[in-house]
């Protein structure tokens, strides 16, 4: 069992890696069809003749790939994610194509105190999603609510 880890318990330059996972096609144009029905992203024919020149995902879905890979590597070492305040920046890089994977390279950039009372504090997390090749795919900074000891402790007394 893994101890819960809070926002105390963080520091500065913790690193973490999550993947790789793999979109298939199907994922692709399935996540197309429901949120972001651009030809590029649902038609192979359509995709080779965009300036993509292939079918690839949804910026949209590679952010939720990160997030996913994000909350995986976390609450694998305990930390206790109660949200999220935000995404202060966000940048997609290359196109993920339909059968590329992406690992996360995940580093804590930042340490906040959450507002008097809160029951968290704020973790800065620099994301970085890399295809196969190494190549970045998006970049981007989380802004994590993360639950704190002294929250924890006036809840249970």
């Amino acid at each position: 069992m893994t101890t819960t880890r809070y926002w105390q318990h963080l520091t500065v330059g913790d690193r973490y890696t999550a993947g790789p996972t793999t979109v298939s096609k199907h994922d692709v144009v399935e996540f197309a069809r429901d949120f972001d029905p651009q030809p590029y992203h649902m038609d192979a024919e359509a995709a080779e003749q965009s300036i993509f020149g292939g079918l690839c995902a949804s910026g949209w879905q590679i952010c939720a790939l990160a997030m996913r890979l994000l909350s995986e590597a976390l609450e694998g070492d305990g930390v206790n994610i109660l949200g999220s305040r935000g995404v202060p920046a966000l940048r997609w890089k290359r196109p993920l194509f339909a059968g590329e994977s992406v690992a996360a390279a995940i580093e804590l950039t930042a340490l906040e105190a959450g507002p008097a009372a809160a029951p968290y504090g704020v973790a800065l997390y620099a994301v970085t999603l890399n295809n196969q090749q190494q190549q970045p795919v998006l970049t981007m900074q989380c802004e994590l609510m993360i639950d704190s000891r002294q929250a924890e402790e006036q809840r249970h007394g």
